[in-house]
C-alpha cells in the first residue's frame, strides 16, 4: 500500500523543521478523521498498526504557495482537506531587475533553497536541532530576501545557502567528521558568528552620517534627507541582526550597509566639503575591514577542511561558496562599488516568480502599458518598430525585456505599468499611481496572438488605434480581466498537479467547503479526468458571490467524517463529538467550550501534528470531552492565556472607533432626525455649513439600527525571544469583544495582511469577502463574514506614505481604507476616533503621569476662525515600562483639555498632527504638513505627519533637540510658521 499523506492548511514543524502558524479546529479535525479512517482501513488491509511516518504522514499546505512543495512524498498518495481550491495557485509577484544578473541570481537562490528543503526534509533524522535550528532561521528570512533585498544582499545569501547545502549534504552523506562539523558551526551560527555580529553592530553605532547632516546647510534638502535615511537604515540593520541567528545576517546586513553608503557618498559628495567626503569613505573602508575580519577566518578554515579532503565533493561545494564571500570583501572598493551599479537606463527587465518560492514563471504574458510622458516601448531584439503597449511571454528564467526609447528623458517625466493579470502591478518608477481610467485606456491584450495594446506606430511615424479584439469586452463589463487572472491561476494549479505526478506524487482527493471559482473547479475536474486527480473532488459550497443557508453548510470536517469515517469501524461517540465541535466553531452557529479550548491551542503555536494524532485516537466521547486534561493542554492553554493576558492590552494602544451611518435615502440627515435636533441648539446657532452637517449626521447616527461601529487595531510587535505571544486576530477579537460593542472588527498586520471580521450578526451587512478584494485586488477574499487581504495588492496603493504603517500614521492609513469601504458599502464616516483603553498595560500609567507635563494650547486666527491646538512632545518610556503610542496619548489628553487638533512631537524631525474636533477643517493638516515640512511630508488633510527639522526655515541651531528647556519657544515656532505659510492673522501660545 502507498504511503498516505494528509494535508492540514496553514504552516506547521515537522520533525523540528518549520513553525507553526495558522490553520484552525476544521483542518485539524478533518486530518484526525483521515488518520482514523486510515488506521482502520490499514488494519484491515495489512493486518498490523500503521506506522507514523512510514505508512502515513502529515504535511502541511499555506494559502497561496502551491503544492509543488508536496514533491518530497514521492510515491506517495496526497489528501487534501478543508482547503479554498481557488487558494492552491501560488501568488506571483512582478519585480525589476536592476542589474543584467540580477534573474540569474535569484534563479539560483531559488535552486539553493529548493536543494536545502529536499535535504532537510528528506532526510530531518539525520540532523542535529542545531543544524535544524539554521536550515529554520534560513528559511524564515528568505521571503524578505526575496521580496525586499537588492542585488548583493541575495548575491551573499546564494554563497550562505550554498555553505549550509554543502554541510548538509556531507551530513547526509557519512555524518561529517564531528570536529570538523562543530567548528563550521561556530562560524555560522555559533560564538564565532555571534562575536562577528557584535563587531558589526559597534560600526553601525556610529554617529557619522548624522553629524555630516548637521553640518550641511539648512537649505540642502534633499541631500540631508538621504542622510538621515542612510542613518536611519543603518540604525533598522542594527536592529535587524538582532533577530537574525547565523552569519547569514552580518553577511546581508554588512553588504547592504556598505552598498547604502557608497550610493549615498555618490548623490550628495558635490555638496559634502573635503573632510565630510573623506569622512564617509573612511567610515567605508572601517566597515570593509570589520567584515572582512570574520569572512577571512571562515574563509581559512575552510580552505584548511580543503587541503585535508581534496577529493570531497561537499567540501569543495562549500569552499567555492566560501571563497567567492571572501573575494568580494577583500576585493571591496568604493569605485568598484559604483561600477557595479550602473543604472538600465534603455531598458527595463521583470521578473515573474512564485511569492513563496522565488521560482521563476516562464510562458507567461506580461503586459507593459505606457501610462504618461514621451517614451516608447521596442522589443530588444527588433530595431525600428516603436509601441505604446507590448505584450510578451516570460522567458524560462521568468523575465521580460523591453527596450525604452526616451530620448534622455528622466525617469521621472514618464509612467510605465506591467502586469501578467491586471489585477497586480509593477510601475516604474516604483510609486507611480495608476489613473481611474487605467483599464479603459490600456484594454487587455488577445492571450494567444500576444497582440500589441491600444496603439501601434507605424512606419510613417502616425499613431494609429488598434481595435484589441478584448476591448469590447472589457467595455461591455464582461470581466475580462478577472477571467484572465482567473486563466493564469488554473494554469498554475495544473502545472503544479502535473509536475507532482512526474514525481510519482498522487493527488488523489479534494474536500473543500468554501465559496469557488468556477472555471477553477472545472479545470480539476479536467485533470481528475485524466486521473491526475485519483478519486474525486467534492465541494459542498456554491460559487463565490453565492452562499448557502446555514442549515445547509457544511465545514470541511463534516465532508471527511461523512465520507470516511461515520457508521463504519473507525467511529465511535469521541470522533461523533470531534465533529459536532468543528461544525459549530467553523460555521459560527454558536460558541462550545471545548471548540474555544482546543482553538486557543492552537493559537498557542502547539504542534498541529501532535494535535491530529491524539485526536485521532479517541475513542470514546468521554474521551474527546476530557481530551484538554488529558493530553496536558489545559496546562499549554493555561499558560498561552497567562502570557496573553500581558500582551493583549497592547491591542488597545493603537484601537479606533470607526463611527458609520447607513444614509437616508434622500441623503438630508437633518429631515430625519425628528426632535433630536432641538438638543443642540447652541452648536447649530454657531456652527458652520460643515459643523451643522456634522451634527445632523451624528444624531441621524444615534437612531435605532441606524450606525455601523467597526473597531480597528494593528497587530502589536510581541518578543518571541521572550516568551511573549503573538496576537492574532481571534485573540485580539475575544479581547475586545468583552470590551466594546463591535459590529466589525479589522485587524491590520502593517500595510501587508488586512484581516476583517464580522462580530455582530444582526444590523447592516457588509459582504467583507467583496470589501476585502477591493481594498486589495480581487485575487484577495474569504467569506462573507471573514475574509483576509492585502492592500499592497491595490494598484492605487500609495506606498510612499504606507511603506510601514505604525501607531504614528495609522489613522491616516485607516482613512484611506475608510475611502473603499464607504465607497463599496454606501455607508459614510461619521467619525474616526482614537479608543481610550478599558485596560491600560502594567506601569503606563507612570508614562501617561509624565506625559501630561509638557502641555501647550496653541491658538492660529484667521479669517475662517479660530482653531485651538493641543501639543506636547512625547516622553520615553523606562526599560520596565510599556512604549506610548501616539493614539493613546491623544485618546488620554483628550480626555483633559478641550482641542481642535491635537500635535505631537516626537523630534525636531517627527512632528505629528490629528483634527480631533474641528468639523469646519479650518486647518488642512496636509497642507500644514508641507508647510511645515518638506516635499516628501503631508497625509490626508485630518492626518498628517511632517519632518519639521529638515524645512529650509527651520532654526536647526536653536532646535537640535526639543525637550522641556525648549519645547515652549519650539511650540512658538512652530505656531508662526503655520500663520505666515498658511494665511492666518496671529498666534497665541500658553501652557496648560
Amino acid at each position: 500500500m502507498r504511503k498516505k499523506i494528509f494535508v492540514i492548511h496553514g504552516a506547521g514543524e515537522k520533525e523540528g523543521l518549520g513553525k507553526e502558524s495558522g490553520g484552525d479546529l476544521d483542518t485539524v479535525g478533518s486530518n484526525a478523521f483521515y488518520g482514523a479512517w486510515f488506521k482502520n482501513h490499514f488494519q484491515e488491509e495489512e493486518g498490523r498498526e500503521p506506522v507514523y511516518g512510514e505508512d502515513f504522514e502529515f504535511d502541511f499546505v499555506n494559502y497561496s504557495e502551491g503544492i509543488r512543495h508536496l514533491d518530497i512524498h514521492e510515491g506517495c498518495d496526497v489528501y487534501l482537506p478543508d482547503f479554498p481550491i481557488d487558494a492552491l495557485p501560488p501568488r506571483l509577484e512582478l519585480r525589476r531587475m536592476k542589474r543584467e544578473d540580477e534573474a540569474e541570481v535569484r534563479r539560483r537562490l531559488y535552486e539553493e533553497k529548493e536543494n536545502l528543503r529536499k535535504l532537510f526534509y528528506q532526510n530531518s533524522e539525520v540532523f542535529p536541532d542545531h543544524w535544524k535550528a539554521a536550515f529554520n532561521d534560513l528559511n524564515k528570512q528568505m521571503d524578505k530576501i526575496n521580496s525586499d533585498r537588492q542585488f548583493f544582499e541575495i548575491w551573499s545569501t546564494v554563497h550562505y545557502a550554498g555553505i549550509l547545502a554543502g554541510a548538509a549534504e556531507q551530513i547526509v552523506g557519512d555524518g561529517g567528521e564531528e570536529e570538523v562539523m562543530e567548528l563550521l558551526g561556530q562560524k555560522m551560527f555559533g560564538e564565532d558568528f555571534e562575536a562577528a555580529a557584535r563587531e558589526l553592530e559597534e560600526v553601525l553605532d556610529s554617529t557619522m552620517k548624522r553629524d555630516l547632516l548637521d553640518e550641511l546647510p539648512q537649505d540642502k534638502v534633499h541631500e540631508r534627507l538621504l542622510l538621515n535615511d542612510a542613518a536611519g537604515y543603518d540604525f533598522a540593520c542594527k536592529g535587524r541582526l538582532g533577530w537574525h541567528e547565523q552569519f547569514l545576517g552580518v553577511l546581508v546586513e554588512g553588504i547592504s550597509v556598505y552598498v547604502s553608503t557608497a550610493l549615498l557618498t555618490r548623490n550628495i559628495n558635490d555638496e559634502l566639503d573635503e573632510a565630510g567626503l573623506q569622512d564617509l569613505l573612511d567610515w567605508l573602508k572601517v566597515l570593509r575591514s570589520t567584515m572582512l575580519g570574520p569572512v577571512s577566518e571562515f574563509y581559512e578554515l575552510v580552505d584548511k577542511i580543503q587541503q585535508a579532503n581534496p577529493e570531497n565533493p561537499n567540501v569543495k561545494k562549500i569552499h567555492s561558496h566560501m571563497k567567492a564571500l571572501h573575494e568580494l570583501w577583500e576585493g571591496l572598493s568604493y569605485d568598484w562599488m559604483l561600477e557595479q551599479h550602473q543604472p538600465l537606463e534603455d531598458r527595463l527587465i521583470v521578473q515573474l516568480s512564485e511569492s513563496a518560492s522565488g521560482r521563476p514563471v516562464s510562458d507567461i504574458e506580461l503586459v507593459v502599458n505606457v501610462t504618461e510622458g514621451e517614451v516608447t516601448l521596442s522589443r530588444p531584439e527588433e530595431a525600428g518598430d516603436e509601441f505604446n503597449s507590448l505584450a510578451l511571454p516570460t522567458a524560462e528564467d521568468g523575465t521580460v525585456e523591453v527596450k525604452l526609447n526616451h530620448d534622455g528623458i528622466s525617469p521621472d517625466e514618464f509612467g510605465i505599468a506591467v502586469t501578467h493579470n491586471d489585477l497586480d502591478f509593477l510601475t516604474f518608477p516604483e510609486n507611480l499611481k495608476l489613473s481611474e481610467n487605467y483599464f479603459d485606456e490600456h484594454p487587455s491584450p488577445d492571450s494567444a496572438e500576444f497582440r500589441l495594446v491600444e496603439y501601434v506606430k507605424g512606419s510613417s511615424g502616425e499613431v494609429t488605434s488598434d481595435a484589441s479584439a478584448n476591448k469590447e469586452k472589457i467595455e461591455s463589463g464582461e470581466g475580462l480581466r478577472e477571467e484572465r487572472a482567473i486563466e493564469i491561476n488554473c494554469d498554475l494549479i495544473e502545472e503544479h498537479v502535473r509536475y507532482l505526478a512526474e514525481k510519482d506524487v498522487r493527488l488523489i482527493r479534494i474536500d473543500d467547503h468554501h465559496p469557488y471559482e468556477p472555471a477553477v473547479l472545472e479545470r480539476l475536474q479536467g485533470l481528475k479526468e485524466e486521473g491526475l486527480i485519483v478519486e474525486d473532488i467534492v465541494l459542498s459550497s456554491l460559487p463565490q458571490g453565492e452562499e448557502m443557508p446555514i442549515e445547509e453548510q457544511k465545514c470541511g470536517a463534516d465532508l471527511i467524517y461523512e465520507q470516511f469515517v461515520e457508521g463504519t469501524a473507525a467511529d465511535n461517540s469521541g470522533l461523533s463529538r470531534l465533529r459536532a465541535e468543528a461544525h459549530v466553531q467553523d460555521l459560527h452557529i454558536r460558541e462550545s467550550e471545548l471548540a474555544i479550548e482546543i482553538s486557543k491551542l492552537i493559537g498557542s503555536s502547539y504542534n498541529k501534528i501532535e494535535m491530529v494524532q491524539a485526536l485521532m485516537n479517541v475513542e470514546n466521547e468521554l474521551e474527546m470531552k476530557e481530551i484538554m486534561s488529558r493530553q496536558g493542554w489545559d496546562e499549554v492553554v493555561a499558560e498561552y492565556e497567562a502570557g496573553l493576558e500581558k500582551v493583549l492590552p497592547r491591542v488597545e494602544k493603537t484601537l479606533f472607533h470607526i463611527h458609520l451611518v447607513e444614509p437616508p435615502e434622500d441623503g438630508d440627515y437633518a429631515e430625519h432626525v425628528g426632535m433630536r435636533k432641538f438638543l443642540h441648539p447652541l452648536e447649530l446657532m454657531t456652527a458652520g455649513e460643515k459643523g451643522k452637517e456634522q451634527l445632523y449626521k451624528e444624531l441621524y447616527a444615534s437612531g435605532p439600527g441606524q450606525d455601523v461601529n467597526i473597531y480597528s487595531a494593528l497587530s502589536p510587535f510581541c518578543n518571541q525571544k521572550l516568551g511573549e505571544p503573538t496576537i492574532n486576530v481571534a485573540s485580539a477579537l475575544n479581547y475586545l469583544t468583552k470590551r466594546y460593542s463591535i459590529d466589525y472588527y479589522f485587524y491590520a498586520y502593517g500595510s501587508f495582511l488586512f484581516s476583517t471580521r464580522r462580530v455582530n450578526e444582526e444590523g447592516f451587512i457588509i459582504d467583507l469577502s467583496n470589501l476585502v478584494s477591493k481594498v486589495g485586488s480581487p485575487a484577495d477574499g474569504g467569506h462573507a463574514a471573514a475574509a483576509t487581504g492585502s492592500p499592497e495588492n491595490n494598484p492605487s496603493f500609495p506606498k510612499e506614505r504606507f511603506d510601514n504603517v505604525s501607531d504614528r500614521n495609522f489613522a491616516e492609513y485607516l482613512y484611506y481604507i475608510l475611502e473603499t469601504v464607504c465607497d463599496v458599502t454606501g455607508l459614510e464616516l461619521v467619525e474616526l476616533r482614537e479608543q481610550y483603553p478599558d485596560e491600560l498595560e502594567e506601569n503606563m500609567e507612570d508614562v501617561l503621569k509624565r506625559l501630561d507635563r509638557n502641555v501647550y494650547n496653541m491658538q492660529l486666527a484667521g479669517d475662517d476662525g479660530t482653531v485651538s491646538i493641543c501639543f506636547t512632545d512625547s516622553v520615553w518610556s523606562e526599560q520596565d515600562e510599556p512604549d506610548l503610542s501616539f493614539p493613546l496619548a491623544l485618546a488620554h489628553l483628550r480626555r483633559k483639555y478641550p482641542m481642535d487638533y491635537f500635535f505631537y512631537s516626537i523630534s525636531p524631525g517627527n512632528l505629528l498632527m490629528r483634527n480631533v474636533m474641528d468639523q469646519e477643517e479650518i486647518l488642512n493638516l496636509n497642507d500644514a504638513a508641507r508647510a511645515l515640512g518638506t516635499h516628501r511630508d503631508g497625509g490626508h488633510p485630518r492626518a498628517a505627519s511632517c519632518q519639521p527639522k529638515f524645512n529650509p526655515k527651520f532654526d536647526a541651531k536653536s532646535f537640535k533637540y526639543v525637550n522641556y528647556k525648549n519645547i515652549d519657544n519650539y511650540v512658538k515656532f512652530i505656531a508662526k510658521r503655520l500663520t505666515e505659510e498658511l494665511g492666518f492673522n496671529q498666534y497665541q501660545v500658553k501652557a496648560y
